[in-house]
């Protein structure tokens, strides 16, 4: 379905296909309610060449290949611009033909297909039905959860659709609202508030890499009297190490848990759940089990997790304050178990400031110590900076004094662990 006015893709699919290494089709609608705007390869034209000549009234499409193609799917995309003056409730019939001679194998056999027409249906949008079928059933909970996992993108009719909260954004809130339909929970939100406002931290144990380069690490929840949708975004240096499993702690969380783990090409790591009730999460809820990716690897590193705005709600589609923190991974021969990260140095004439980030082990946290700056030259100590500061996870510094011309930087720290190094970098 679209909307007067709207762009939308119409997919040419191909079924029993005996494989075939050249294609020419054409494309009939009206014109009156369709524009053609572009033509574009489908999953299983990846190879060849397709051009198209878009015209008034029909559309030709020309694909041709070395070899056979012989996979069932989705020949090619064609983007139409219905008019803005089209009609509700209004059908658009779009047909495919080909003459004789126009489908043939590589070794000049021809084909024939047998052709069905498509249509297009101008017509509102239907509050959560993102599926579009006209119906509010499991495959719009799934297709909504994929979106919020980055498994799958929708189109602006579909994001419409899923936002049924009315609050401009499709987030957790939403498919906690959509599973209350499914279920035929049709109590206002309002009436399924939670015992308290709560403030709910969510926190990522420490890890150590055994031998054969794995660990596991616990994702925790605590301060929570009852959360319905969840969604973490997992930061951690993929460099070093490779998350290859997310784990469930309980079968309910197991139920609806999804991840984009199965997506080579992502740029971020995402964790979802929903349910349509409000479920105590106390404790750990998911193990991160990590492989690491280099051998040479020997230290700390941090992971942490991320929420946004709707990323965490109750049944009463309500969002509890939210902290997180840093969680630790390090190799079992490194000695040291603070370090920071994310240093930026600003230098200015015989002065500089250097800020950065702490993570440390679980055993320091809250630990008071005093860190220093020293600056050498020729490997002689030339000025030292201390600040004092308060072991934690994620705590941010800021330090300032006088750097002397030619000379370089390294932190170090003073607790009850002893004198020690941060880091063997020296910051320029």
């Amino acid at each position: 379905g679209a909307l007067p006015g709207e762009q939308l893709r119409l997919p040419v699919r191909v079924y029993d296909n005996p494989g075939f290494a050249a294609m020419r089709v054409s494309l009939e609608y009206d014109p009156a309610l369709l524009t053609p705007v572009e033509v574009v390869a489908g999953p299983i034209l990846s190879s060849g060449e397709l051009t198209c000549q878009l015209e008034q009234k029909n559309c030709e499409v020309l694909w041709y290949d070395t070899q056979d193609m012989e996979q069932d799917g989705i020949l090619f995309y064609i983007v139409f611009q219905v008019s803005p003056s089209a009609q509700l409730g209004t059908e658009a019939s779009v047909t495919l033909s080909s003459a004789y001679g126009d489908i043939c194998q590589a070794d000049h056999t021809d084909i024939s297909f047998t052709t069905e027409p498509g249509t297009i249906s101008i017509q509102e949008i239907r509050s959560g039905d993102l599926y579009e079928d006209g119906q509010i059933n499991v495959h719009d909970i799934l297709l909504m959860q994929h979106y919020l996992t980055g498994l799958e993108e929708l189109s602006g009719r579909q994001l419409a659709a899923a936002d049924l909260d009315d609050d401009g954004t499709v987030s957790m809130k939403d498919i906690v609202r959509l599973a209350q339909i499914l279920l035929g929970i049709n109590e206002s939100p309002d009436g399924l508030a939670m015992q308290s406002e709560d403030s709910i931290t969510i926190s990522v144990s420490d890890g150590v890499f055994d031998s054969d380069g794995y660990v596991e690490v616990p994702v925790v929840l605590s301060g929570c009297s009852g959360i319905a949708g969840l969604r973490l975004q997992l930061d951690y240096d993929s460099n070093q190490m490779e998350l290859i499993e997310v784990r469930a702690v309980s079968e309910l969380l197991e139920e609806t848990l999804c991840t984009n783990l199965s997506d080579p090409s992502r740029t971020s790591t995402w964790i979802t759940w929903y349910d349509a009730l409000d479920q105590d999460l106390n404790g750990p809820m998911f193990i991160l089990r990590f492989r690491l990716s280099t051998t040479s690897f020997s230290g700390i590193t941090p992971v942490s997790v991320k929420c946004g705005v709707g990323d965490i709600c109750t049944a009463a589609l309500k969002e509890p304050s939210i902290q997180t923190g840093y969680g630790i991974i390090h190799t079992a021969d490194y000695p040291y178990q603070v370090q920071p990260v994310d240093i930026v140095v600003n230098s200015h004439t015989d002065s500089a400031s250097l800020q950065g980030t702490l993570i440390c082990g679980e055993n320091l946290q809250g630990t008071q110590a005093t860190l220093f700056m020293a600056a050498y030259r020729n490997g002689r100590l030339e000025t030292v900076w201390d600040t004092p500061v308060t072991l934690k996870n994620g705590k941010s510094f800021t330090m300032e004094g006088q750097l002397p011309t030619d000379t370089t930087m390294q932190l170090f720290i003073l607790s009850n662990d002893g004198y020690q190094p941060l880091c063997p970098k020296v910051y320029p």
